[in-house]
């Protein structure tokens, strides 16, 4: 008898057209996935019309329970990713991860991982940019933007967080069964984080996997490694922080 075939739902929560990155990667993707993982039967779904991006998430959260899928794959429109991405992910067997990816604005990026309240009571949390720069500086290709799969894993490539953004994450049908609707709410820009900090109270803990970094389109182009690389720098530079960096003393 054959084994039961696992089940994955790519949930796309707006309805948009997707970008050029993010339509070459599941072109990619699906080529791949064809080829080395028939046994996993993956579906995409997006809502049925335009919704407010909380509803819109908790929509496509329903509709993988009401579908009996056995994860639910976050990814956006603008995501770009390498074709063994949802490999890697799956490969960890954990309630809830992420691939590491980028928060966009005019003048920064910054990784999407939050972990750690600044003071007691205190309402911010932290981002641990110098944990990424130094594993990013040991394993990846700083020179390269857009997506990447560092192999073979590093040690010390699961990182456990407060919370983190659905831009590329994959949760365990478990983890939504054990919840109470609505799983994506809060103040607007604060669904990906509501749904977190509600799993962690649920006995769901967080991930981000730092050794599989997805793409963010900005424009024609894509925030990758090299523009938080040379961001992190910029701003170490800026603060008057030894970060390490090796100069030729002049003559």
């Amino acid at each position: 008898m054959s084994e039961q075939r696992a089940s994955v739902a790519l949930c796309i929560p707006t309805l948009g057209p997707p970008t050029w990155a993010l339509f070459d990667s599941f072109g990619q993707w699906q080529s791949y996935h064809y080829q080395q993982h028939p046994d996993i039967a993956v579906t995409v779904i997006r809502p049925p019309r335009s919704l407010p991006i909380a509803l819109a998430r908790t929509y496509l959260a329903r509709e993988v329970l009401r579908g009996g899928y056995d994860y639910q794959w976050f990814t956006d429109q603008d995501a770009s990713y390498l074709p063994q991405t949802l490999d890697r992910l799956m490969a960890w067997n954990v309630p809830i991860v992420g691939a590491l990816c980028l928060i966009r604005a005019p003048t920064w990026c910054t990784p999407m991982v939050f972990r750690g309240q600044k003071a007691p009571g205190s309402d911010f949390y932290k981002i641990p940019v110098d944990e990424v720069y130094n594993y990013l500086r040991m394993y990846a290709d700083v020179e390269k933007n857009g997506p990447q799969i560092i192999e073979p894993v590093p040690e010390g490539s699961l990182f456990e967080c407060d919370f983190t953004g659905c831009h590329c994450l994959l949760i365990k049908r478990e983890v939504l069964e054990a919840m109470t609707p609505p799983w994506f709410s809060g103040d607007p820009g604060q669904e990906d984080r509501y749904f977190c900090l509600e799993a962690k109270k649920a006995g769901f803990p967080v991930y981000v996997d730092f050794s599989t970094f997805v793409g963010h389109a900005t424009g024609i182009r894509q925030l990758g490694v090299y523009d938080f690389m040379a961001h992190y720098l910029y701003q170490s530079a800026l603060e008057g922080l030894d970060v390490g960096i090796e100069t030729e003393e002049e003559v």
